[in-house]
């Protein structure tokens, strides 16, 4: 039997964002997940200071050990799948203001998968804004506009700003959300 292709998101996904510590430090502020409804660049009042913020996180190094967090049993679980699916890591890696600058992003975020996630092969990884002209079995996103029209089986992974999107809108749509990649594994790996 021919194995399911599976396509993994990574920011939200596998990893926290290094988009909250970052805002902090930029703003002086102490904001935590809970303070948003949407993305943390909400609190970014003008396209200027946008931009600033831009310049500011392409400082820094995104991918760090200290700037990320992997997600409780994402290693083990992504390992899992690994094995038992046609599986491929996806992600952005472009500053949404600055995207010609953005290859510090990809360097920082193809350093952290080689580190953690070793045993997933660089030719599984893919580097992409629109993630809706993939074609998969099944998809893990936390972002419910990256579920295009060639994906079966959509997976939302919970995250604080998909928070609000509520189970009716997620029915209508074919959209299962897990909290958790225990969750995952029961559900693909039953």
């Amino acid at each position: 039997m021919k194995k399911k292709t599976l396509i993994i998101d990574i920011d939200d996904t596998i990893v926290s964002s290094f988009e909250l510590p970052f805002l902090n430090a930029f703003l002086g502020t102490n904001y935590t997940e809970n303070d948003f409804k949407n993305y943390i660049t909400e609190k970014l009042t003008d396209e200027a200071e946008k931009n600033l913020f831009c310049d500011y996180i392409l400082s820094k190094e995104t991918y760090g050990d200290d700037t990320i967090t992997i997600k409780e049993g994402a290693i083990e679980a992504v390992k899992q799948l690994n094995e038992n699916f046609i599986l491929y890591l996806c992600s952005d890696y472009t500053c949404w203001q600055k995207p010609w600058n953005s290859n510090k992003f990809f360097i920082d975020k193809f350093q952290m998968l080689k580190k953690h996630f070793n045993y997933i092969s660089p030719f599984q990884h893919i580097f992409l804004r629109d993630k809706q002209i993939l074609h998969a079995d099944i998809m893990i996103d936390d972002r419910i506009y990256n579920f295009g029209e060639h994906i079966d089986r959509r997976i939302l992974f919970n995250a604080y700003h998909n928070k609000n999107i509520s189970d009716d809108d997620l029915n209508v749509k074919k959209i299962t959300r897990v909290n958790s990649w225990s969750e995952v594994e029961l559900l693909l790996l039953k």
